[in-house]
């Protein structure tokens, strides 16, 4: 059961890092709290970076809850 969720962590820590790579940086001046384009906009679900958004949350929360899994196992 620890080498299943070993190979769990390890894959999703993999995909954490490759999505985060791939996503566009901020430019340094257009770093704010407020967005600047609406949350609910008509390209809301579509395109790349929504994608590599959900993928990073995703493979976040599989992460954590593998790694707590791990520790209440051991």
């Amino acid at each position: 059961m620890t080498t299943l969720m070993s190979i769990i962590i390890l894959l999703s820590s993999l995909s954490i890092i490759i999505s985060v790579a791939m996503q566009d940086g901020q430019e340094r001046g257009n770093a704010t709290f407020i967005p600047s384009e609406p949350i609910w906009g008509p390209n809301q679900g579509r395109g790349k970076e929504f994608t590599l958004k959900r993928i990073t949350v995703v493979s976040t929360v599989i992460f954590m809850v593998s790694t707590l899994g791990l520790l209440m196992i051991k």
